[in-house]
């Protein structure tokens, strides 16, 4: 019983209050498709409502944008595939959503050799790089599944993601260094960059997949029987070797020490300090960024503490990266170095 304000009392109601009526609007758009170089597009949403957007991948289920307000530059970083952006005002009054493709650029590549090429011809590979160098000495963001693994372990590799884009990268490696494959990359920094670039979750995916486009190319290479034999100076069973790696990773896959190249940025001259214990010849080499060797230096009793100081020649161009590579009865050890200005 409810009494009114004279003591009188009054008859019991109910009053309902009901919920604001939802409102779907459509969520118009516009896009960027992706390009060969970044492999990654870009979503405009053009509703002038203040919606929380998500952004999820359908196909990998990764959500890009988890509830937030629409960022000025728009959906951005977006690798190909298909997406479901949803949208909701504050209060709930508000709602929409829309389902957008974001499709794999069309890339013309003249030339490039697969990963099954590189796994079976050894003997073709660049003299920059061999079996036993270790991936995370290349790719310095390499996550830490791929870092201590040699090049021709992660050539190896099954699965997807961050495992494909590995093995995919090395055969990518292989064919920028080549001077018989004209591959669409033509400089190993460049490719090094974008491959360090897409190492996570969300783009490990999709760079994978365009390098494996690039790498069926075409390849031109041929003329030798397969082989898949260790580089020279990688073979566990050599014993003049018998600490230098091996095409499986065991214990003696990482070289066991290093060397220090100074100054860089370098212009006349080059010293190397070699930083290991044990006392062994060593060949010194340079090449260019395509894996073309321009300069071998011996040196007869290297170790910790010994200087080689090396003259470079008129073929050193100035701002320029190059490899510098240390070959001792025990290891391989590769730096990349800079020319300067």
């Amino acid at each position: 019983m409810k009494y009114g304000v004279n003591g009188c009392p009054s008859e019991e109601f109910i009053i309902n209050i009901g919920k604001p009526q939802e409102v779907t609007v459509p969520l118009l758009y516009e896009v960027e498709q992706p390009e060969c170089e970044s492999l990654v597009g870009t979503i405009f949403i053009l509703n002038e409502e203040a919606l929380n957007y998500t952004v999820r991948n359908t196909g990998t289920n990764f959500t890009f944008y988890d509830n937030v307000s629409y960022p000025a530059t728009g959906f951005t970083d977006l690798p190909p595939g298909e997406y479901l952006i949803t949208g909701i005002s504050e209060n709930g009054c508000i709602s929409g959503s829309v389902v957008i493709s974001l499709n794999n650029p069309d890339c013309q590549v003249a030339e490039g050799c697969t990963l099954g090429y590189w796994k079976n011809h050894t003997d073709r590979w660049c003299d920059a790089y061999q079996t036993c160098t270790v991936y995370g000495e290349v790719f310095e963001n390499a996550p830490s599944a791929l870092a201590d693994l040699t090049l021709l372990e992660v050539l190896n590799l099954g699965g997807g993601g961050i495992n494909n884009l590995g093995r995919q990268s090395v055969a990518a490696l292989l064919n920028t260094c080549s001077s018989e494959v004209e591959y669409y990359y033509t400089n190993q920094l460049e490719l090094i960059a974008y491959v360090n670039s897409n190492f996570s979750r969300r783009l490990a995916g999709a760079a994978g997949t365009y390098l494996d486009e690039l790498n069926n190319a075409g390849c031109p290479l041929g003329g030798t029987q397969a082989t898949s034999e260790p580089s020279e100076g990688c073979d566990p069973d050599d014993s003049d070797n018998e600490n230098n790696g091996s095409n499986g990773k065991g214990n003696n896959s990482v070289a066991i020490s290093g060397f220090t190249a100074y100054p860089v940025p370098f212009k006349e001259t080059l010293n190397i300090q070699y930083e290991f214990d044990y006392v062994s010849p060593a060949t010194i080499q340079f090449f260019d960024m395509r894996g073309r060797l321009l300069r071998s230096v011996k040196e007869l009793k290297a170790t910790r503490g010994v200087i080689t100081t090396i003259e470079i020649d008129y073929t050193m161009r100035p701002s320029q990266t190059y490899i510098v590579k240390v070959i001792t009865n025990r290891e391989v050890i590769t730096k990349q170095i800079v020319s300067s200005k």
